[in-house]
Order: structure tokens, then sequence, then C-alpha cells
């Protein structure tokens, strides 16, 4: 059986008597929950209950790490999910990377992969005609980002240090410029001329 890379078949609400005199689910019942989740996930790829009872073998837990990065409360529907590490979804909140959405909730970007080829394609099939496909780097140098961050310090009236405007660069044009895409479809229209599409990418 195929198992995917992030495993969540496994949902349960925060019951009454596991709130503790603060209101919030005590921290002895997060190891329930994960226990449970553990069960499924063992069920799910073959060695659950049916296994133990035929081979007289099983599993024990050696040792367990929890991070408390927020209360659950009385009625929460919870999913618990397994490796998400494998899967795409990154997040990002000033400048750092993270793989959690529920952190800093409203405050960072949340990516995750895309098959531009297949965008591409289905557009085309839509009538979507493709104007240009390039990496963040490119788009956001053709867009003229030097000059629109002394745009930003004129309005703001705030002076950026050399080393903050190195940052921001790294950041954007660096480390994530090759990793974020960009494709622009237009339909019933004459092909727009893009300032941030100087330099495009093939799309295959």
């Amino acid at each position: 059986m195929m198992i995917p890379a992030l495993f969540d078949q496994y949902e349960g609400d925060v019951l009454p008597e596991w709130i503790d005199a603060n209101g919030h689910m005590n921290l002895a019942y997060y190891v329930v929950l994960f226990d449970y989740a553990t069960d499924a996930l063992f069920e799910a790829i073959g060695i659950g209950r049916e296994y133990k009872a035929a081979t007289n073998h099983g599993t024990f837990v050696a040792e367990t790490h929890n991070l408390y990065e927020r209360e659950l409360l009385v009625g929460e529907r919870v999913r618990v999910d397994y490796d998400r590490s494998a899967g795409t979804l990154v997040c990002y909140h000033r400048h750092q990377v993270n793989d959690s959405p529920y952190i800093h909730i409203g405050e960072q970007d949340i990516t995750a992969h895309v098959n531009f080829s297949a965008l591409h394609h289905w557009g085309l099939l839509n009538g979507l005609e493709c104007c240009g496909f390039t990496n963040q780097a490119y788009f956001l140098r053709g867009l003229g980002i030097a000059g629109q961050l002394k745009n930003w310090e004129q309005e703001c009236g705030s002076v950026l240090s050399e080393r903050e405007k190195t940052r921001m660069l790294q950041t954007f044009l660096l480390d994530m410029g090759n990793k974020f895409k960009i494709l622009i479809q237009y339909k019933g229209m004459v092909r727009p001329r893009l300032s941030g599409l100087p330099f495009m990418e093939p799309l295959a």
C-alpha cells in the first residue's frame, strides 16, 4: 500500500475531560492524541492490531519530544499529520523559514510546490496564453528592486543601513530568488509588455 508523504488520516475532538484548571488541554493528552494518530498510521502500513495478533510482534515507544506551540481548547477539531518535512509546504516569517502554518498566523507567507508545466498546459487548453515564466530574482530585478528600496526610504523617512539592504537583497534575490517561480498568463487581450519579465526561463 502506498502511503502519502504527508499522512494525516487521524482527526479527533478535544474532549471536556482533557481540559485542565487553566481551561486548555492538559499536556498529558497531547500524547494521547499522538498515540491515537500513531495507531491509525500503523493500521495503514500493516503493523496494527492484526499484525500483532498474527506475529506476536509489536512496537514500543523509546522516546518522545513535544513542542507546545499553541493551546487547544475543548471542542476544537484536531488533525495529526506525520512527516510534513517530506511535503512541499514552506512558511516564511521575517526572513526565517519554518514548516508550521499554525504559528505567526496571518503574519507569514506560505508556499507549496506547484507544477508550472501543468498550469501552462491546462491554461492553454482553457484559452490562457503564457505571457512569461521566470523566477523571483529576475522578476524583482526587472521591476527595479534597488530603486524601489530607495523610494521606500524617501517615502517613509527611514534610512536602511547597508547591512539591512544587503540582507533584504540577499533574501529576495538569492535565498528565495531561485526558489520562487512566477508564471503570468493572460486571456482575451493583446499580450501585455511587463517590466518584470525582461529575463525569462524556459517552461518545459
